[in-house]
């Protein structure tokens, strides 16, 4: 189940890979990355966060998660959102989906 267009203000979610989702949000990256940390914070645990580059490795829901808020044209911003299982080895749309739809709700 892909989230498209989840939210008002959100772009066509898409996936780019069988793990990864992104979207295009119509917010700028510094609010998009604040809310994406809280959403990991709360829904399971930061493992390492890096502000310069707005990327967020962390656990959710048992998958090990990556999110990566990239600037784009016009203030607005690039959310990727990336999970996978078992030590890495198997891909987890659906918790990306999740962590994705989770931070798209803060967001917009």
């Amino acid at each position: 189940m892909i989230v498209a267009g989840a939210a008002v203000g959100a772009g066509v979610v898409h996936a780019t890979g069988d793990d990864t989702l992104e979207v295009v949000l119509h917010s700028p990256p510094g609010k998009v990355y604040d809310e994406a940390l809280e959403v990991v914070r709360m829904r399971g645990a930061i493992e390492a966060s890096r502000p310069a580059v707005r990327e967020i490795d962390g656990s959710v829901s048992g998958a090990s998660i990556t999110v990566t808020v990239l600037p784009e044209q016009s203030g607005q911003s690039r959310l990727r959102v990336k999970a996978r299982r078992n030590a890495g080895i198997s891909p987890d749309l659906e918790t990306a989906e999740q962590v994705a739809s989770w931070i798209l709700k803060r967001v917009t």
